[in-house]
């Protein structure tokens, strides 16, 4: 096991090129605070409008969140179809649906656009049931599906087999349009066009506070007529409301490449990006290079303060690590890790962040077993010394 931000590594022999930290003051038309998925897509929309435009980043681009990101491509999120259905009604499910649709549209269209790198792979995206709620949780998606008129293939138990080798899941609902990615060279593609287009970019630029219409850096400032913050994981130094959010982590493991048998075992029709319906979901895919992505976590390292820094959080949280890997046996397969990767914002109702995350991480061990048997009915790696 190498304990490494894998996505980093891919960006090893690019021609992307660190831009350097802002020092000094500079004056803008629109200053873009974080270069991750939605503040790169604000600085595309503004490119072409004519205004001066400057994007600060801390990291590099696409470095945080972004770049850590299993590269799941679906309109589908922390909420299902049929539970947008449930809370927005039918209608209003169909709107928010179309929002991530239309970024899909956006983001592969600028990458063929530009012909960018970035391991950009068509997968339809599956669904799977654990257990008898999950056969539930399934049906009620392809009924939400079924009523909004949208392409999908439901899979009841007994065919599951016929698409992703296993007996063990209770049912499945596919549907297209969806991709990977990796984000990291997705986003260091989009600086490239950044740049070639006269937009500012200076990565390696913490933006420590804002007054007025001014950025303060570490090295200098930016004056701005519009700023626009693109970025999750806030201080409080940056904004008071950094303190009503909680983030949540899970962690993601990546395989050596894969022979084309083991894929054929894996997923006898062809690769999917797949997730299940446990509370805190495995989900998996195939990279374009056969190498297999597997996510997953605890619902206590899930919501763990202190996770994200700690080895602690990644050999506990992450089932992967428990020799839970489904990859076939034969040929040697080393996990990597990828640091963990995803941060979702959740509020916090009241009391201090600590407090809530426990309190929320109780429940849902409560509420539901941890993750632990990942991507059920597969055949654990045969153990063998290093």
């Amino acid at each position: 096991m190498i304990l490494q931000n894998w996505w980093y590594t891919t960006l090893l022999g690019t021609d992307g090129v660190l831009q350097p930290p802002l020092r000094g003051h500079v004056q803008t038309d629109v200053a873009v605070v974080g270069a991750g998925m939605a503040g790169l897509s604000a600085a595309m929309r503004l490119m072409a409008s004519g205004r001066r435009v400057t994007v600060l980043e801390r990291n590099v681009c696409g470095g945080s969140s972004t770049g850590k990101s299993a590269g799941f491509l679906t309109p589908d999120s922390e909420l299902e179809l049929s539970q947008l259905m449930r809370r927005f009604g039918t209608e209003g499910a169909r709107e928010l649906w179309a929002v991530p649709v239309r970024g899909i549209e956006l983001i592969t269209g600028y990458v063929r656009r530009h012909d960018m790198q970035c391991d950009l792979v068509k997968q339809d995206s599956l669904f799977v049931g654990n257990s008898g709620s999950g056969r539930r949780d399934v049906q009620q998606e392809f009924e939400a599906r079924r009523s909004l008129g949208f392409p999908q293939t439901l899979y009841p138990r007994g065919r599951v087999a016929a698409v992703l080798g296993t007996m063990n899941y209770t049912g499945g609902v596919r549907y297209p349009g969806t991709y990977g990615i990796n984000a990291l060279l997705y986003a260091q593609g989009i600086k490239r066009v950044l740049l070639a287009n006269g937009v500012r970019v200076h990565e390696s630029t913490e933006v420590r506070h804002i007054e007025g219409h001014t950025l303060h850096t570490h090295l200098g400032s930016v004056t701005a007529d519009q700023i626009i913050v693109c970025a999750d994981k806030l201080k409080p130094s940056f904004t008071p409301y950094a303190r009503n959010v909680f983030h949540a982590q899970t962690f993601l493991s990546i395989s050596e490449p894969l022979e084309e048998r083991a894929v054929r075992r894996l997923f006898p029709e062809e690769p999917m990006q797949c997730w299940d319906t446990d509370l805190v979901y495995t989900y998996w895919r195939l990279t374009g290079d056969r190498r297999l992505l597997v996510g997953g976590g605890s619902a206590l390292s899930t919501f763990a303060l202190h996770a994200v820094t700690t080895p602690v959080g990644d050999r506990e949280g992450h089932p992967a690590l428990q020799g839970e890997v489904p990859l076939p046996q034969g040929p040697r397969v080393h996990p990597v890790l990828a640091r963990p990767h995803r941060h979702d914002a959740r509020p916090v109702p009241h009391g201090s962040p600590g407090r809530a995350g426990a309190l929320g991480a109780l429940r849902a061990r409560l509420r539901r077993a941890a993750v632990g048997g990942v991507l059920r009915g597969f055949r654990r790696p045969a153990r063998a010394g290093h």
